[in-house]
């Protein structure tokens, strides 16, 4: 994967939070880090999303990861063809740790400048986060009201015939085991960059 381009590692750009449009440009005309996506494949949201909810702004580690993905599977479309989210989000953050501080500060102006255009998209835009209790709640239930006939005529056969604590208690085991398995698949294949977030520590990796 392509790293630095020559430049002094201990470099480090200017930010200017103020105006990182015009700081981009001036790093683009030689980037410490070549990018696979351009700025604005890079920078744009997901096309498709369960949330009806705005994305939160792409921060740094996000979008190396998603240039990062894009360059793999450029790369080795083979190797990459049976990769999952997890896969990618390891080898992403392996990735990321290795690189040095100039190309860190080199995404840091990148996600002011994503965190600009969302401010531009999304005014007045506050994250509230979806807290993990009320999505398993709401998918159980969702998975009580619409779940496969057969499944509920099972259970009420059941229920009916064999109505003891122990297997009510059981099947509610059951449930719940299947439905938090479910949400935490869900999340974590989850593109989007506010689900993510929740299963990676990027404390360790903002070097």
């Amino acid at each position: 994967m392509s790293d630095e381009r020559g430049k002094d590692s201990t470099f480090i750009f200017e930010t200017d939070p103020e105006d990182p449009e015009t700081l981009l440009k001036e790093i683009m005309e030689d980037p410490p880090y070549e990018l696979t996506l351009s700025l604005e494949e890079l920078f744009a949201a997901r096309k498709k999303r369960k949330s009806q909810k705005p994305p939160r702004a792409q921060n740094k580690f996000i979008l190396f990861r998603k240039d990062y993905i894009a360059q793999a599977r450029k790369e080795d479309p083979i190797r990459t063809k049976s990769m999952n989210t997890r896969d990618f989000s390891t080898e992403a953050k392996q990735q990321w740790e290795d690189q040095p501080a100039v190309v860190h500060q080199f995404f840091t102006i990148l996600a002011n400048v994503a965190t600009k255009k969302h401010k531009d998209m999304y005014p007045g835009y506050v994250y509230e986060p979806e807290k993990k209790k009320d999505k398993q709640v709401a998918v159980s239930e969702e998975n009580l009201t619409n779940d496969s006939s057969d499944k509920q005529a099972a259970i009420s056969e059941e229920n009916l015939t064999n109505d003891s604590s122990d297997k009510q208690a059981a099947i509610a085991e059951e449930n719940f085991m299947d439905d938090s398995q479910t949400v935490f698949e869900e999340n974590f294949t989850d593109d989007s960059s506010d689900e993510f977030e929740e299963y990676v520590d990027y404390s360790q990796c903002s070097k």
